[in-house]
C-alpha cells in the first residue's frame, strides 16, 4: 500500500528501534517451522555485517545530507518528496565519495537512484520512500492506536459470527512488515488499516480450518515470505509497494522496469537475487537495499521457494504491484493461480474498502470474479477514494486501478494498466487448494517437447517449429497460453496436448543499387538481423534498408537501420538506402565545418562539437567507446583543438578526422540521435552523466536541438534533472547541466544550407546531370614541367557527382 499526498503513511524515527528489534512470527492453530532454501556454494547469502558496512558508509553520509536539510525545513518529519528530490545532487556526491561505491554503476531513472557496492548488494535512494518513511505529520497517539485495534477486534467478532461451510484445512498467510501490535509499528500510518487485515486473516483461517501463518516487521524476511507462499492457499501482502522509477507528479510507472514489495529487512537475500538484469529502461535488480528498507520482487521471492504454491490466491494490498510484471510473473510461474494488485499508488482507505469487501465475499464462498464485481459495483471500479471522478479524471489523477492476473485473466501490459478490467478468475477459497493431476503430451516429439511444473506446462519447440496451441484430451481444465507457457486450472485430473507446427520458410533478398547484395534465409514471424554494410558508392553513405526503391529525395524516407531486427511476414526484397550531403545551392557540400549561427535548413548532417570557438582554449568532443562516461574519461573525451590536427579560421574548421565527427539523424517527434562517425556510438545518458552508448536507445539517446541568440541547446529527452549538453572545467570534459551553455558550439559540414539526399539507386540520379564550371585540382607549381600539371574536374551542379576528369 501507499498513499497519495492527502493520505500519507507516517513514519516515526523513535519507532525505528522497535523495527530493528523485531518480533517472532505468529502461528495460529499450529506450530511453524521455516525451511531455508538450499544454496549452492557459488551463491552468497548476505550477512548483517554486510548491511552494517553499508549503513556506516554510504547511508550514514546520505543521512547527514538529509539531516542538514531537515534543520532548514523545520525537522525531517516535515520534509516533502520535493525536498528529497532537491537533495539529489548532494546525495550523488555522497554516493560517489563512499568507500563501498563501485565506480560507473550509478544510474538515474527519473529521481530514483540505484548503484552497486563492493559488498555485492545494490542500493537505492528513493525520494518517494524517504518522504513516506520519515514524515511524522499527524502521527497517532497511543489512545488512537488502541482504538484502532479495538475496532479491528470488533470487526473480527462480526466476521466470526457469520462463519460457516465445510473447512478445507487451507492455510492462510499474512505478511505485515510495517505492523505487529499496538506497541510495534515500523510505520505508524498503518495504524488505522493493518489491524483490519489481521482480523480478516484470522477469520479466513478459521473459515477454512487451516493454519494462520503471519510474519511481521523484520521477521517478514524473503525466506519466510517464500515459505508462506509454499504453504498457503491465500496470502495477503499488507505493506508499502513501489517501482524503480520516480518521475515526479506522482508518476512512478512510465519508465518502471520492476515492481517491488517493501520490507524492513533484507535478511536471507543472496547474490542470485541481486544479479543485474536488463529491462526496457536500463539495468535493474530483483532486490535493492535502501536506508531503512528493502525492495524485493516477485522473482526474488520465487527464487527462495523450494516447492510450488498450492494453486493459491495472492492478494497484494500494496501500491504499484501491477505497474509492471515484476511482482506477479515469477510467482505465477511457481503455481500461484490468481494475483490481485494495483496499477498506481492506492490510498489506505480505498484499499481497505476493497479488501474487506472482496475477501469478505471470498470468505462466503464466492468465486473471485464475483467477489470483485460485487465490490466494484457497490463501491467504484477504481480506488474508491476517487469514486466522484470520471474514469478519465481518475486516470489523470493517477488513481489506482485494480488488476487481476490468472489463468483466465491476462496482464494488459506495461503502460496499459490504468483501465477498467472485467475479472474472470474462478478461484474459490474452499476449492482453491484442490490439486488435480495434470499430464502434458506433445502432438509430435520430433516437433517439440513439453514439461509440467505444478499447474504450468512449458513447451520447447525444436528448430523450424513453433507452439501452435493446445488440446485438452482428457478430463476438464481451463488453459491459458502465453507464448510457450501454458497456465492450467484443472477441475479434474486432465491431460493437455501441446500442438507444435512447422514454421513457414522465407527468404529476404537484399539489393544494393538494383543488384543482389546477399540473401537471408529464415522463417515467417521470426526476427532476422539485417546486415550492417552494403556495396559502397563514391560520395554516398549506406544508411539502411527499405522495403521499396526510393528515387532521390531530400525528405528522409522510412527504412531499417543497419543491424536492425526485421521480422518478415513473407519472402520479400529489401533495398539498400544511401545518403549524400550536398549544398542547397548545388554541388557537393564542402568538407569544412562551419559554425552554426542560425538555425540550419535541416539538423541532419555531420558535425564537430566544441566548447569555445577560437584557436586557443577550445575543446573538441571526441567519440568514446560504448559504456564510457565523459566525466570518467576526461583525458580522452575532450581534446584541445590544437592537439587534433584541425585548424580553425573564419568560423570554419578544416582537417577534421572521423574521431571528432558526429552524425545527427532525425528520429521522431522532432528529436535526433547523435552518433560518432568513427566508433558508431551514440551520445546518451548514464543516470545523471553524459555517456557513450553502443546501440541506439530512444529512452536515453534522443536529443532536442535548437538555436537562439547564438546559443545551441542540445537537450536530452529522457527527463533528467541535468538534460543540457555542457562543459565542465573541473573535469575538462563535456558534461550535462540544468541549462544550455552559451559556449558549446556546433560546426556543420558545409554550413547551415547543407542538404541530405536519399536514394536506393546512387548510380542513376533522378535528375539530368548539368556540368558545373571546370574546377582545377592538384595544381602543380609553375616550376614543374611535367605534363598534365593539373587535373580539370567537372562536377554535376545539382548532385555533385564527378562527370569527367
Amino acid at each position: 500500500m501507499n498513499m497519495k499526498k492527502q493520505y500519507k503513511r507516517i513514519f516515526s524515527l523513535l519507532l525505528v528501534l522497535a523495527m530493528i528489534v523485531g518480533v517472532l512470527p505468529t502461528m495460529a492453530a499450529a506450530q511453524e517451522s521455516t525451511p531455508v532454501p538450499s544454496e549452492s556454494e557459488a551463491i552468497y547469502t548476505y550477512t548483517e555485517a554486510d548491511n552494517e558496512i553499508l549503513d556506516n558508509d554510504v547511508f550514514s553520509k546520505i543521512e547527514r545530507v538529509e539531516s542538514d536539510s531537515a534543520r532548514r525545513a523545520g525537522g525531517i518529519g516535515a520534509m516533502t518528496e520535493e525536498d528529497y528530490i532537491a537533495l539529489i545532487p548532494q546525495v550523488i556526491e555522497a554516493i560517489v565519495a563512499s568507500d563501498t561505491y563501485v565506480p560507473g554503476t550509478l544510474q538515474q531513472n527519473g529521481y530514483f537512484l540505484v548503484w552497486e557496492t563492493t559488498t555485492g548488494m545494490p542500493c537505492c535512494y528513493d525520494p518517494r520512500m524517504e518522504e513516506e518513511l520519515h514524515n511524522t505529520t499527524n502521527e497517532p497517539t497511543p489512545e488512537e492506536i488502541a482504538e484502532a485495534e479495538a475496532r479491528a477486534q470488533a470487526l473480527l467478532d462480526d466476521f466470526e459470527e457469520t462463519r460457516g461451510g465445510s473447512p478445507m484445512s487451507m492455510n492462510i498467510g499474512l505478511i505485515q512488515p510495517y505492523f505487529d501490535s499496538t506497541s510495534n509499528y515500523a510505520d505508524s500510518s498503518f495504524v488505522d488499516y493493518s489491524p483490519s487485515y489481521k482480523a480478516m486473516w484470522q477469520n479466513l483461517y478459521n473459515k477454512t480450518g487451516g493454519n494462520g501463518i503471519r510474519y511481521t516487521m523484520t521477521n517478514a524476511t524473503i525466506d519466510n515470505i517464500a515459505h508462506t507462499m509454499e504453504e498457503c492457499g491465500l496470502v495477503i501482502f499488507d505493506s508499502h509497494g513501489t517501482t524503480d522509477y520516480s518521475g515526479g507528479n506522482n508518476d512512478y510507472t512510465s519508465r518502471a522496469n520492476c515492481s517491488y514489495l517493501c520490507l524492513t529487512t533484507n535478511a536471507g537475500v543472496t547474490s542470485a537475487d541481486t544479479a543485474a538484469k536488463t529491462g526496457a529502461y536500463g539495468t535493474y535488480y530483483n532486490v535493492i537495499k535502501g536506508s531503512n528498507y528493502a525492495y524485493v520482487s516477485g522473482y526474488a521471492i520465487a527464487n527462495h521457494m523450494t516447492k510450488d504454491a498450492p494453486h493459491s490466491l495472492l492478494y497484494m494490498g500494496i501500491c504499484l504491484g501491477m505497474a509492471t510484471d515484476g511482482m506477479y510473473k515469477g510467482l505465477r510461474e511457481r503455481g500461484v493461480e490468481t494475483v490481485w494488485g494495483y496499477s498506481q499508488s492506492v490510498t489506505f482507505r480505498g484499499e481497505k474498502t476493497y479488501m474487506e469487501s472482496i475477501l469478505g465475499y471470498v470468505k462466503d464462498g464466492d468465486e473471485f470474479k464475483d467477489a470483485v464485481k460485487k465490490t466494484k459495483d457497490a463501491t467504484c471500479w477504481w480506488d474508491p477514494v476517487y469514486s466522484s471522478y470520471t474514469e478519465a479524471g481518475a486516470r489523470n489523477a493517477k488513481a489506482a486501478f485494480p488488476i487481476c492476473v490468472s489463468t483466465e485473466d491476462t496482464y494488459p501490459g506495461h503502460g496499459n494498466v490504468d483501465a477498467i478490467q472485467n475479472v474472470y478468475s474462478t478461484w474459490t477459497l474452499l476449492g482453491g487448494s484442490s490439486i488435480y493431476t495434470i499430464n502434458a503430451t506433445s502432438n509430435n516429439t520430433s516437433y517439440g517437447t513439453v514439461s509440467v511444473n505444478g499447474t504450468i506446462i512449458t513447451a520447447t519447440p525444436k528448430t523450424g517449429y513453433y507452439t501452435a496451441g493446445y488440446t485438452v484430451t482428457s478430463g476438464t481444465a481451463t488453459v491459458t497460453q502465453d507464448g510457450n507457457i501454458f497456465y492450467v486450472t484443472p477441475s479434474s485430473n486432465c491431460t493437455v496436448r501441446i500442438n507444435f507446427a512447422a514454421k513457414t520458410p522465407c527468404t529476404v533478398t537484399l539489393k544494393a543499387n538494383g543488384s543482389t547484395y546477399s540473401t537471408i534465409s529464415g522463417y515467417i514471424g521470426d526476427a532476422l538481423t539485417l546486415p550492417e554494410t552494403a556495396t559502397s558508392f563514391t560520395n554516398y553513405k549506406f544508411v539502411g534498408w527499405a522495403a521499396n526503391t526510393i528515387s532521390e529525395t531530400s525528405s528522409k524516407p522510412n527504412f531499417y537501420a543497419p543491424g536492425a531486427s526485421y521480422t518478415p511476414s513473407a519472402s520479400t526484397t529489401l533495398h539498400a538506402v544511401y545518403s549524400r550531403l550536398a549544398s542547397s545551392s548545388g554541388g557537393t557540400a564542402t568538407s569544412d565545418y562551419v559554425r552554426l549561427t542560425a538555425t540550419p535548413t535541416t539538423w541532419e548532417g555531420n558535425y564537430i562539437i566544441t566548447y569555445g570557438n577560437n584557436s586557443y582554449g577550445t575543446y573538441v568532443m571526441k567519440g568514446l567507446p560504448a559504456g564510457e562516461r565523459y566525466e570518467d574519461q576526461a583525458s580522452s573525451g575532450a581534446a584541445s583543438l590544437s592537439n587534433t590536427g584541425m585548424t580553425l579560421a573564419n568560423d570554419t574548421i578544416s582537417g577534421a578526422s572521423d574521431t571528432y565527427v558526429f552524425e545527427i539523424e532525425s528520429s521522431y517527434d522532432n528529436k535526433y540521435s547523435i552518433k560518432n562517425k568513427s566508433l558508431n556510438t551514440y551520445l546518451g545518458l548514464d543516470g545523471f552523466y553524459l555517456a557513450s552508448i553502443g546501440e541506439f536507445d530512444s529512452s536515453i539517446g534522443l536529443w532536442g536541438l535548437s538555436l537562439s541568440n547564438g546559443t545551441i541547446a542540445a537537450k536530452n529527452s529522457a527527463g533528467s534533472t541535468f538534460p543540457y549538453l555542457s562543459f565542465s572545467y573541473t573535469y575538462n570534459s563535456f558534461t550535462l547541466s540544468s541549462s544550455a551553455s552559451s559556449s558549446v558550439y556546433f560546426w556543420k559540414q558545409g554550413g547551415n544550407d547543407t542538404v541530405t539526399y536519399y536514394t536506393t539507386n546512387p548510380s542513376a540520379s533522378s535528375h539530368t546531370h548539368s556540368p558545373a564550371a571546370a574546377v582545377q585540382e592538384n595544381v602543380v607549381p609553375a616550376t614543374c614541367t611535367t605534363a598534365g600539371s593539373y587535373d580539370e574536374v567537372v562536377y554535376c551542379s545539382t548532385c555533385g557527382a564527378e562527370l569527367s576528369r
